[in-house]
């Protein structure tokens, strides 16, 4: 009798609810990798959270439908699917404004976007398109946030010079710098 080595299953063999699980523990190690300023190894692990929820698909809208795929998200995970691949694109996008790839930032903020409106998005996408030395595209960016910025971060921008992150009133995004969730 020889002892077998335990069945690892595929990402695309797990049920949906187990791939959302194990993309929910990479963000947390992303997230930590992050805080402790490993940016590479972060976003590996942001990386990684897309291999298990891509191929994620939701419930059909006639529910009268019965569906036995494995990677159909129950209906009340729609919104935490949706909401993970959000704030992982934008975590991505910290961590490439972090290592100065800001192409790379701008392309995950673009990405968060499509997912929604999210002021980070908008702002970290400036802030790209600041040492990118574009213009046009930094003002557009800026100005698309839905509430004006009190603090004076608007005409620095406008001006094109380097502007550090900064606490805003009542802005805790903006915060101690590059925020992760």
């Amino acid at each position: 009798n020889r002892l077998h080595p335990p069945v690892l299953y595929p990402a695309f063999a797990m049920a949906a609810v187990e791939q959302l699980g194990e993309a929910e523990k990479l963000k947390a190690e992303g997230n930590r990798q992050h805080q402790e300023g490993n940016y590479k190894k972060a976003l590996g692990a942001y990386h990684k959270v897309f291999c298990f929820i891509n191929g994620l698909v939701p419930p059909p809208a006639n529910q009268d439908l019965v569906s036995l795929s494995s990677n159909q998200i129950p209906p009340e995970k729609v919104n935490e699917v949706r909401r993970l691949k959000e704030t992982t694109r934008l975590n991505m996008a910290a961590c490439y404004l972090k290592l100065g790839e800001h192409q790379k930032c701008v392309d995950a903020c673009n990405q968060a976007l499509e997912l929604g409106q999210n002021p980070k998005a908008y702002f970290r996408r400036a802030q790209a398109y600041l040492e990118l030395s574009n213009f046009s595209r930094r003002v557009r960016s800026f100005a698309q946030r839905d509430q004006p910025c009190s603090s004076g971060l608007g005409p620095e921008l406008l001006r094109g010079q380097q502007v550090a992150p900064q606490r805003l009133p009542g802005r805790s995004m903006f915060a101690g710098g590059l925020q992760i969730h």
